[in-house]
């Protein structure tokens, strides 16, 4: 019994030692890598943000222009959608984005052009935004990516001017006022950072500046719509 066991044992040993010997002699199994994920594709999204700007209004008062600024800030929150192409480590796209604003302020000035007195107060609101931009990022790992966009802005905006020119006050019987509620449209430029949680979900961070540009009236106010947003979403991938 003892003879039969030793030689099962010295079989079964030879065995595994040919089929060793002939995996050697036919290279080692193949070796199976997984697709790297991918970032080309649809994907939607949805953020929140908190933006500063600053609106400056020109007045003209008998020749001196007068700067009347608001230092605008406010949350936003909105929606992102877009579409990716991948090239190696580049990803080219192209996103649009609406988002709802509150970014308000208003600021007063009281003064004399020469020997004349004035009172002007300002208030402006950025009611909306929205942005399409196109977009080119590097992945500096398979599932980061650092981005910069540049495109269009347009956006709701509110402007109300009260100026009394012979008076410091503006509740006097000499001031006028101007109030606008318009969509104005401008230059985006942006920067951010991108991360793939999962194969579908992402999260980012994105600093933007937008300009809507200026404009003027016959009450010779001239104002300009600049500012900031730093904003963070998350998103699907399709």
């Amino acid at each position: 019994m003892r003879k039969f066991a030793f030689t099962v044992i010295l079989f079964a040993f030879g065995v595994a030692s040919a089929s060793a010997a002939d995996l050697s002699l036919r290279g080692a199994a193949p070796y199976y890598q997984a697709p790297l994920w991918s970032w080309a594709g649809f994907y939607i999204a949805a953020d929140v943000g908190y933006g500063w700007s600053n609106v400056d209004h020109s007045v003209t008062i008998d020749g001196l222009a007068v700067s009347v600024p608001t230092n605008a800030h406010g949350f936003t929150a909105g929606i992102y959608g877009g579409y990716n192409w991948q090239f190696n480590q580049f990803v080219a796209g192209v996103e649009t984005d609406i988002s709802w604003a509150n970014i308000t302020a208003t600021n007063g000035i009281v003064g004399k052009a020469g020997v004349v007195p004035f009172a002007i107060q300002a208030e402006d609101t950025l009611r909306w935004l929205g942005t399409t931009r196109a977009r080119l990022g590097f992945l500096p790992a398979p599932s980061v990516m650092l981005y910069g966009s540049v495109g269009v802005a347009y956006g709701g905006v509110d402007d109300n001017v009260v100026a009394s020119v012979g008076s410091s006050s503006i509740s006097s019987s000499f001031a006028q006022s101007f109030s606008a509620s318009e969509t104005r449209f401008g230059l985006a430029l942006g920067v951010g950072a991108e991360w793939a949680i999962t194969n579908n979900l992402l999260t980012r961070a994105e600093w933007l500046h937008y300009d809507l540009g200026s404009t003027s009236n016959a009450f010779e106010v001239t104002s300009r719509n600049s500012g900031n947003i730093v904003r963070a979403g998350l998103g699907y991938k399709f």
